[in-house]
């Protein structure tokens, strides 16, 4: 067998086998996460998710259902009728999705497998408005108002059982806006606002006294403590004063006793010399009276002896024997009053050096 031949079979297996995969590529199909491949057929209704399989032409067909989230608004054009009979307008977002197990796959197949999304968004949304008006007729505005999300629980727990039918859940139901056009809800918060608004002044009003309160407080504990201040500071100046003039009047105690204690002294200094000097130096009369005294005293025994033998022992200048004169004893008179001043210079110099005079 020539070469030319076995490249050519080799061609043909090649060209064979690219054209069986092309054709298993065509007729293999895969479901991602997020949807399931509902296949149908010679060998019934499978549920595909997260997988492949392969089909045959002719004898199957396979449609894709979606599990993805699916969110719309839940808007009533008529208005819906609380408790009270009070007409409001309610808007909500409600989050639907298929559920993933296969029963529930294979239900919503059987529901919406053919319809095109907005058609079954449609029919999700006309069995939540339903729904919704039941519970609304419910409740009063205020528990709209106040609690939506006890609405939403109401409305899960009420959408379940249809919702389950249709192999749908509801994950979440959430209210949007409630208004009405007479005003209720607008005029059902003027008393809380009222209220509010008093309390506030209310609060204003006793915030504003408790700072002047404070405020007066802090003024008379200011006025008390510089009250007390200036009276200890009156209280010391007095007490320094009072320190002040007893000192002075110590002092004038001290140098008067001082005083009267040198004129003592320079009195008794005066009247010892005095006496001294009188008895040195006596003034003519009384050494003439004291002469003729004792001559007289003399002179009588002498009469009676020797008669008039007086005048022999008077002395010619009118003095006795020994006595002294204060001609003759000029230089010693001197020298004691010398003696009498120098003692009382020193009096006075040991009186101006005592401490404080």
């Amino acid at each position: 067998m020539s070469i030319e031949i076995i490249f050519a079979i080799a061609g043909l297996m090649a060209l064979t086998l690219i054209l069986l995969m092309a054709m298993f590529a065509r007729l293999y199909r895969k479901a991602g996460p997020h949807e399931a491949l509902v296949v149908y057929g010679f060998r019934g209704t499978r549920i595909i998710k997260g997988r492949g399989s392969v089909i045959f032409p002719m004898v199957e067909n396979c449609r894709l259902l979606s599990l993805e989230l699916m969110s719309f608004d839940v808007a009533l054009q008529q208005d819906l009728y609380t408790k009270q009979g009070v007409a409001v307008i309610v808007e909500a977002v409600a989050q639907i999705k298929v559920k993933s197990d296969p029963e529930s796959i294979q239900t919503a197949a059987e529901q919406f497998l053919t319809k095109t999304p907005q058609e079954r968004e449609g029919l999700i949304r006309l069995v939540m408005e339903g729904h919704l008006r039941g519970i609304i007729g419910q409740l009063t505005v205020e528990e709209i108002v106040k609690q939506p999300e006890m609405v939403g629980d109401r409305m899960r727990s009420t959408c379940a059982d249809d919702m389950s039918k249709m192999g749908l859940e509801v994950i979440s139901f959430t209210i949007k806006e409630v208004r009405d056009k007479n005003e209720y809800i607008s005029n059902m918060g003027r008393p809380d606002v009222a209220r509010i608004k008093r309390d506030a002044d209310v609060a204003a009003a006793e915030a504003e006294r408790d700072t002047a309160i404070k405020r007066a407080e802090a003024m008379r504990a200011a006025a008390v403590a510089k009250a007390q201040a200036d009276k200890e500071r009156v209280l010391a100046e007095t007490l320094s004063q009072a320190a002040q003039a007893e000192a002075q009047r110590d002092l004038q105690v001290k140098q008067a006793n001082f005083l009267e204690t040198v004129q003592k002294q320079k009195a008794s200094a005066d009247k010892a010399y005095e006496l001294q000097t009188n008895v040195m130096h006596p003034t003519p009369r009384a050494r003439i009276s004291r002469d003729g005294a004792q001559t007289g005293r003399d002179r009588a025994p002498q009469d009676r002896d020797a008669g008039g033998g007086a005048e022999a022992e008077v002395d010619l200048r009118g003095r006795r024997p020994g006595c002294f004169h204060p001609r003759d004893g000029r230089s010693g008179s001197r020298d004691h009053l010398q003696e009498g001043r120098s003692r009382s210079k020193g009096h006075e110099r040991e009186g101006r050096s005592l401490p404080g005079l």
